[in-house]
């Protein structure tokens, strides 16, 4: 006798009522009922799992959706029915997930990229859409975050820690023990959601940031760090910018910039942009809407650009003052 197939079906809740156990109940005695009736070929098992129960490990080529510690491939149909407001972009983003690995889910509308996110859900449209990112993680839950060590065997000895609510380097923590993990502040977030996203440290040769004006870089320059210790180049820690010529942007630097922008739907971005020093490799680190621009007209062209594009839909080829460099340090 041929064994039947058994179809795996997960239902996703945002908390462990007993109205979404006694749905998950009546829905499984309902399946197996018409399975006995023999309407079809196969049997069914429903899980019901919850949002707090995700993990995400991406970028770098991986996606890996986990629950519980289980792959997520293991399940033929997904259903997200109680999301719930504190879940939506967990959601989003697992839907983005889901149709980029071609696992039916409902509903649909989860996997249509938005406008409302943060830099977890970013990240994972980047990473999907094929643009390179730092692999990374991300636990829904503060309380799944494993021990140190379980970071170190996917992301290296040392590796960063994001804080999803914070900008301009100042939620970014360089992670080299357990104790380092231990002391991030805030860990635990409200509404029982984790706050931080850990990803891979790259050794950087060099940074830039690139301003995204339609389909074409309007503005790019290096950032240089403010001293050894600091590995943030963030201007507001006092790293400095370093003006370069439009035309002189390589396509190693503009294709994927362009590439992350189209990705999110962002006409006016700014792209962060990194190479790894040992393999030259080139990352986004992140893709920022509204992007800030530098108040130092005196070498800055991001107003000039940002107001030509206004003007005539794209940006046009702009003058260079003494200030500028023809091309990156090292290239």
């Amino acid at each position: 006798m041929t064994k039947k197939h058994t179809k795996h079906i997960l239902v996703l809740v945002s908390s462990q009522k007993i109205s979404a156990g006694k749905f998950v109940e009546t829905l499984q005695r309902k399946l197996t009922e018409r399975d006995r009736e023999g309407k079809r070929g196969y049997s069914v098992e429903i899980e019901l799992g919850l949002f707090s129960d995700l993990s995400f490990i991406f970028g770098d080529n991986v996606l890996n959706v986990m629950i519980k510690g289980k792959d997520i491939t293991k399940y033929d149909l997904i259903y997200m029915r109680k999301v719930g407001h504190k879940n939506t972009i967990i959601a989003n983003s697992l839907g983005i997930c889901l149709k980029h690995l071609h696992i039916p889910f409902y509903d649909s509308v989860f996997g249509d990229y938005g406008a409302k996110g943060n830099k977890f859900k970013s990240l994972i449209q980047l990473s999907v859409s094929g643009v390179p990112i730092p692999k990374s993680i991300y636990f829904c839950s503060p309380l799944m975050e494993e021990s140190y060590n379980y970071l170190k065997r996917i992301l290296g000895a040392h590796f960063v820690a994001k804080d999803l609510g914070l900008q301009r380097g100042t939620g970014i923590f360089l992670i080299k023990n357990q104790k380092d993990l231990d002391s991030l502040p805030y860990k635990n977030g409200s509404q029982g959601k984790s706050v931080y996203l850990y990803q891979e440290l790259i050794e950087k040769d060099h940074e830039y940031r690139t301003v995204i004006l339609g389909s074409e870089v309007g503005v790019w320059y290096e950032k240089l760090q403010a001293n050894e210790v600091e590995f943030r180049y963030n201007t507001s820690l006092g790293a400095t910018e370093v003006f370069l010529h439009k035309d002189n942007t390589p396509s190693y630097i503009s294709e994927p910039a362009i590439a992350a922008a189209k990705a999110l739907k962002i006409e006016i971005a700014g792209v962060d942009i990194v190479i790894e020093k040992r393999t030259h490799k080139v990352y986004i680190l992140e893709v920022n809407r509204g992007p800030g621009l530098s108040i130092y007209n005196d070498i800055s062209v991001e107003y000039d650009a940002v107001a030509e594009f206004f003007e005539k839909g794209k940006p046009l080829s702009l003058k260079l003052g003494k200030k500028f460099r023809d091309s990156p340090v090292g290239f």
